[in-house]
């Protein structure tokens, strides 16, 4: 069997796309609570407020959900082999005429590009209820905020750092770099949600958390001996030397992915996928 056909792969898409609907249903879900959280809390302390308070405090509730929206997107890579978890799943999932590649960047797309969809759907449908609430609740400002969510991650964000007469080398370089550390992060969270059998999301944040402890004391160290003069080109050195070991680090959790994934079988241990 070739490692990688597109005939297959697309078999395989299509295969998660009929097995996977209670899981997409059920996941969407959580992330429609996660928005209406936001949504209701400002809808109950913009219950009283006048229209330029009410619309500030939307606006604040529309930035904390492009955060959830972030947040959501990078950890969904714990639900990478989520169609995996009991033993009749293993072996349905495994005993399909594909190879490991081909599932492998199934389920990868599946946490990327779909979890993304999913998220934004769930965004969408959680802003309807919100002004479905705020008619009935009497709040003063019931508008569309999806435009206003799509300018927070791509008009605020992402494009301006790409016009070059609008930002200079070092901000882009900067940009360059936050991209690089949310691949790795989202890695990590692929290897984790691979090498884990339970728990995979916890056991993986509290990797994260003394990651970012460690991460911490190193960043304080370069900055305090490296960035004393405060010069722009030590920065960008800096930016281009984190745009490097993430990229890499976060490539590198990818391929132990792929080869753990690879490895397991119907029965493995209990806590881990060997």
């Amino acid at each position: 069997m070739a490692n990688f056909d597109i005939r297959r792969f697309g078999l395989v898409l299509r295969w998660m796309a009929v097995s996977t609907r209670k899981e997409v249903l059920s996941n969407t879900g959580a992330m429609f609570f996660a928005y209406m959280v936001v949504f209701v809390t400002n809808m109950l302390s913009s219950l009283h407020a006048d229209f330029e308070h009410a619309e500030s405090r939307l606006d604040g509730a529309v930035v904390l959900n492009t955060m959830v929206f972030m947040v959501i997107c990078v950890i969904g890579g714990c639900w990478i082999i989520n169609n995996m978890r009991t033993k009749e799943q293993r072996i349905t999932f495994i005993m399909l005429p594909a190879s490991r590649l081909e599932k492998f960047v199934a389920r990868a797309f599946y946490v990327t590009v779909v979890w993304a969809v999913m998220a934004f759907a769930a965004y969408c449908l959680a802003d309807v209820f919100r002004i479905l609430m705020s008619l009935v609740m009497g709040v003063h400002v019931v508008g569309c905020t999806i435009p206003k969510f799509l300018s927070q991650i791509f008009d605020d964000y992402i494009v301006p750092y790409f016009i070059i007469t609008k930002s200079s080398w070092v901000e882009m370089l900067l940009l360059a770099a936050y991209c690089s550390w949310v691949f790795w992060i989202h890695s990590i969270y692929v290897l984790g949600g691979v090498f884990f059998r339970r728990r995979q999301f916890v056991l993986t944040s509290c990797f994260n958390f003394l990651l970012a402890i460690a991460g911490t004391l190193v960043a304080s160290v370069l900055l305090k001996n490296y960035l004393a003069v405060g010069s722009t080109g030590n920065i960008g050195i800096l930016a281009i030397a984190a745009c490097v070991v993430f990229i890499l680090w976060g490539a590198a959790d990818w391929w132990l992915a792929y080869r753990l994934f690879r490895r397991m079988q119907v029965i493995n241990n209990k806590w881990i996928n060997l």
